[in-house]
């Protein structure tokens, strides 16, 4: 299980697109994939938000809501759960739902 709230999506793509582009290496036509990383990499990252990291890599689906698959709501406050064949995103109200049903069985 892996809580994907906002700071931890904003630490993961910053370590993300340092694992896949690297910070010496360049990527596209464009040759920025050193200039996003050392930018991304300048970032405080107990304080950025979603909305730098798509200001320096110029797409949000790096840092980004999530829709839960019980109510289709997007939020911060959302969980992966997954194992060997499915993967299930499932935000904070339904998990206290599921949570407060099991209480009652």
């Amino acid at each position: 299980m892996i809580v994907f709230d906002e700071r931890t999506q904003v630490k993961r793509a910053i370590k993300m697109w340092v694992a896949m582009y690297g910070l010496d290496r360049t990527y596209g036509a464009d040759k920025r994939g050193r200039k996003v990383g050392a930018e991304l990499m300048a970032l405080d990252q107990e304080t950025a938000t979603a909305a730098d990291v798509e200001e320096i890599i110029g797409g949000s689906s790096w840092a980004c809501k999530r829709a839960c698959d019980e109510c289709d709501k997007e939020t911060w406050d959302i969980v992966e759960l997954c194992n060997d064949n499915a993967t299930a995103w499932v935000c904070r109200d339904c998990l206290h739902g599921a949570l407060r049903l099991l209480g009652d069985a």
